[in-house]
């Protein structure tokens, strides 16, 4: 039986218990109310003239806003002035693309789809070890309390800092940047499947445990009957932020430095990469409005549909 079966156990943390033992915050709270004494008394002969002139700071956007006129021309320069800005941003942007010839389109269509495919081979790599991985997390209160606190450490690790190490090490054994970009992505998404599945399969309603401990389960139609389709939202909506993460680390994966060399594979992140490097605005422009169109309409057309259909399908209103 999972340990989860047994009943709502008491919530506690480690961490948190060894925070509140330790003597370092203690320290840490002394040094900071010494900080704000100090910081009151070498404000002092500023307070006065601020308590003059705060109501006036603090009223008088608000009993101009409460004019009727004065709110009503206050929005139209707001519109007006947002209009102008973006009519200028997508004339700037339509006078760099019309530099753009054929053969360069046609490189960044090419360099896109080798992209696109590294970001969803990231996902796939980063659902298979994230999924069994949350769901034996989530449904187990202990191993929750213990793990939870070290891979949120982990997980806020930046991971870009990272990947100059993965590159030394995958040329070491021979792997290419080609394949080991796809690596780099995993790094830079994989938290955001794990720590969904998680939350998801710890939120399961605690009568639908009884109810498969009651009926002796076996593990596997457990598995396949109760926590995957509950994770099942959680990990589309992981998958669109873990492609996220992604297509923002290829910017770094295919053109990074490492060992005091430049390596560098065919892809968007790296076109855009070397178009900055070369102050080739341009090709930039074009790359990043390319990838922009790849990413919102792969989120409205595929990852929306998905997100509906598990919800619908799986959702414990069904």
């Amino acid at each position: 039986l999972d340990e989860s079966s047994d009943g709502e156990p008491e919530l506690s943390s480690w961490v948190l218990d060894l925070l509140r033992r330790a003597r370092l915050p203690r320290r840490a709270a002394v040094l900071q109310r010494r900080a704000y004494r100090s910081a009151r008394w070498a404000a002092r002969p500023l307070e006065r003239p601020f308590r003059s002139v705060g109501p006036i700071i603090l009223r008088g956007p608000r009993l101009a806003l409460e004019n009727p006129v004065a709110r009503t021309i206050g929005a139209a320069l707001a519109i007006v002035a947002l209009a102008a800005t973006a009519a200028l941003g997508v004339w700037r942007l339509g006078g760099l693309l019309a530099q753009l010839g054929w053969g360069e389109w046609g490189e960044l269509m090419s360099s896109a789809a080798l992209t696109f495919v590294r970001v969803m081979g990231a996902v796939i790599v980063s659902t298979a070890w994230a999924l069994p991985a949350g769901v034996v997390i989530g449904r187990s209160p202990r191993i929750a309390r213990a793990l939870q606190p070290v891979i949120q450490v982990v997980a806020s690790f930046p991971a870009p800092m990272l990947f100059p190490l993965v590159v030394l090490l995958f040329e070491r054994i021979g792997i290419g940047l080609g394949l080991g970009a796809v690596a780099l992505m995993v790094l830079a998404g994989q938290w955001y499947i794990l720590f969904n599945v998680i939350s998801a399969v710890a939120a399961i309603p605690q009568e639908l445990k009884d109810a498969t401990a009651a009926f002796r389960l076996p593990r596997w139609t457990r598995w396949r009957k109760l926590y995957l389709p509950a994770a099942a939202p959680a990990l589309v909506m992981g998958w669109v932020t873990a492609a996220g993460g992604a297509w923002n680390g290829s910017i770094v994966a295919e053109y990074i430095q490492a060992g005091g060399t430049l390596r560098t594979t065919r892809g968007l992140g790296s076109l855009i990469s070397d178009a900055t490097a070369h102050a080739n605005f341009p090709l930039l422009a074009g790359g990043i409005a390319l990838m922009s169109v790849l990413v919102v309409g792969w989120n409205r057309i595929v990852w929306r549909s998905l997100i509906e259909w598990a919800r619908s399908r799986f959702g414990y209103a069904q």
